[in-house]
């Protein structure tokens, strides 16, 4: 059964990958057609300061909605180190920011 659901007052996307245009093409139509033109914010988290960084820059270079807060050091991260294809420290949630999408 299919249900209707009414549009969100904010988009939360966690360890997004909007910086690694590996990961981005998985679902670039979908964040150009659902997020950036809904008027919303978005909540987003990165994996380390690098990943921190490539988000940033991805969004900053594509015109992809304005900053309003940044958050290098999530409060909320988790503290279990993890370690990504090349061998780096990241840790879930490392970093937040947010987005607006006007």
């Amino acid at each position: 059964e299919e249900t209707a659901l009414t549009d969100p007052d904010c988009f939360y996307l966690c360890n997004s990958g909007v910086g690694n245009e590996g990961e981005m093409c998985l679902w670039r139509k979908t964040f150009e057609r659902k997020i950036l033109s809904s008027g919303r914010k978005g909540i987003f988290t990165s994996f380390s300061n690098d990943d921190l960084s490539s988000d940033l820059s991805a969004l900053r270079q594509n015109s992809w909605g304005s900053e309003l807060e940044l958050e290098s050091l999530n409060p909320m991260r988790s503290l279990w180190e993890e370690f990504d294809h090349n061998k780096n420290s990241v840790y879930s949630n490392h970093s937040s920011f947010v987005m607006s999408f006007d």
